[in-house]
């Protein structure tokens, strides 16, 4: 009797599984549907016996595991995009306190620059510094009734600059010499604009 009674109750479960199967159901956005299903008999750890039973259709919360994330076509294509890009990009270097080399450094020469080398100031390091102090005199009493004694003081301490520029990353004894020469015309130029300053004066 008992095992006719559990064949029926089979039956019965799974006619009722079928028509439940057919049936729809409109669940929320965040609700799945589940199928009608027979639950087996098993016992509890408590040692309870629970018979087997039948689970109508019903709707139930999503698992994480079912859930699936929607991305449009659009926001990967953006996001491969900002990839490429940001790969793409080179890193700029940090400035740093490490000394600059000058070698790029634009050196403008004055048109009359060869008149410096024509009254004597070339070879330097061969000459004595009243040898050289001679020759930028004869440059700028050559130069002072034709430019005048701003442009001519000019002419001479911009052309001593950019010697001085040349040679001071290659041969310090040489843009030593002109850095000194330099100083000396710039001090000459400064004394005589001092005195016709005080001659206004009076």
């Amino acid at each position: 009797m008992k095992n006719n009674n559990l064949e029926i109750l089979n039956l019965d479960l799974h006619k009722t599984s079928k028509s439940n199967n057919t049936n729809t159901i409109n669940c929320a956005k965040h609700l799945i549907t589940r199928k009608a299903h027979t639950r087996k008999a098993y016992n509890r750890k408590s040692g309870k016996h629970i018979n087997q039973t039948f689970v109508r259709k019903s709707c139930v919360k999503r698992h994480k595991k079912n859930i699936i994330p929607i991305t449009s076509n659009t926001s990967n294509t953006s996001n491969t995009r900002r990839h490429t890009k940001n790969h793409n990009k080179q890193k700029t270097p940090k400035h740093s306190k490490q000394h600059v080399s000058h070698a790029h450094t634009k050196i403008m020469l004055d048109i009359d620059d060869q008149y410096i080398s024509k009254f004597g100031y070339y070879d330097v390091a061969n000459k004595t510094i009243e040898e050289r102090h001679s020759s930028l005199h004869k440059v700028i009493n050559y130069f002072l009734p034709i430019k005048g004694m701003h442009n001519t003081y000019k002419y001479v301490i911009s052309a001593l600059h950019a010697r001085y520029i040349l040679q001071r990353n290659t041969d310090n004894k040489i843009a030593r010499i002109f850095k000194i020469d330099h100083k000396y015309i710039s001090n000459e130029y400064n004394e005589n604009k001092k005195k016709i300053y005080n001659k206004s004066l009076m």
